[in-house]
């Protein structure tokens, strides 16, 4: 491992550092289990440059490194922790990670820093903290060459802060597999060889993949057994949902002639429904391209679905 360590000293620098490793907090995409981006989404990142939209909980989180420092202070003084203020980068693996935290009284160990609420905290962290933020404290510990890493997480609810600890050995085997699939990955994007998608999550990274159509491709799918299965369920349930609409638009109706001229009405049950006049200024749409899915069904089975 020749890990070299870089100061952080404004953001734009540290992003495109970034852009040429898989870094810390994305291992996990690679194999499939962040809650936050699919194999997909890391593998379109990579070859675009585009890192992750900075949110309002990517936000708390940095807001909230300062608060866990000064609970560590108190709690666990013999840590001495401190402010990272590195990126820390192997150019040969292609692998990197910003620590959040150092631990001086602990031989430079990296400390990783979450703020879950109270409810994700007892939900997602009973069995210890969460597989993707344990590879992203586990790749810090790898690249800074400590054997072990720290998750301090402080909890913060609407009167307390807790903070709980967490020590993270390194294991070699997982360790081992984690470099694999990093270069495998990176084999993945020499080739051009997209990763699977995730079905259900990787809307907008097909749209993306495949932004335009080669017009006039045809492909062949007679032999794919499955998608006769998919486009019978797929019309089963557009059939459902047509139906569903249907009855509920019925059921608004009966609403509304019950509610007549009344802006409010008041239920036995304690709910109330308003039906009120709602004024919506003139929006213009600007002028966009985007692939649409259709079904065509030959005319002797029925209608398109």
């Amino acid at each position: 491992m020749s890990a070299v360590t870089y100061p952080v000293t404004d953001r734009a620098t540290w992003l495109a550092k970034r852009r040429h490793s898989i870094n810390g907090s994305e291992v996990a995409a690679v194999f499939g289990v962040s809650p936050f981006m699919t194999p997909l989404d890391l593998y379109l990142a990579k070859i675009n440059g585009r890192e992750i939209d900075d949110n309002a909980l990517l936000q708390r989180g940095r807001w909230l490194e300062a608060a866990a420092l000064a609970a560590l202070a108190d709690e666990r003084p013999e840590m001495q922790c401190r402010a990272a203020g590195v990126f820390v980068q192997d150019t040969e693996l292609r692998l990197g990670a910003t620590p959040d935290l150092i631990a001086d009284g602990f031989d430079g160990e990296p400390v990783e820093v979450k703020a879950p609420t109270p409810r994700v905290f007892e939900t997602e962290w009973e069995d210890g903290p969460p597989l993707h933020y344990q590879l992203q404290a586990l790749t810090q510990a790898v690249l800074l060459d400590k054997p072990k890493c720290w998750i301090a997480a402080l909890v913060v609810d609407g009167w307390k802060a807790d903070l709980r600890i967490f020590e993270i050995e390194r294991v070699a085997a997982a360790e081992e597999r984690v470099l694999q699939g990093v270069a495998a990955f990176w084999k993945r994007l020499e080739n051009q060889d997209p990763p699977p998608a995730t079905y259900g999550e990787d809307a907008a990274a097909l749209a993306a993949l495949y932004p335009r159509e080669t017009v006039g491709k045809e492909i062949d799918l007679s032999g794919d057994n499955m998608l006769p299965e998919l486009l019978d369920e797929r019309a089963e349930i557009t059939s459902r949902q047509s139906a569903d609409k249907k009855r509920r638009d019925a059921i608004d109706d009966e609403i509304k002639a019950k509610l007549g001229d009344a802006e409010r009405a008041i239920l036995a049950d304690g709910r109330s429904i308003s039906w009120k006049t709602q004024h919506r200024k003139e929006v213009t749409l600007a002028a966009t391209s985007f692939r649409v899915l259709r079904i065509h069904t030959p005319k002797a089975w029925g209608k398109a679905a």
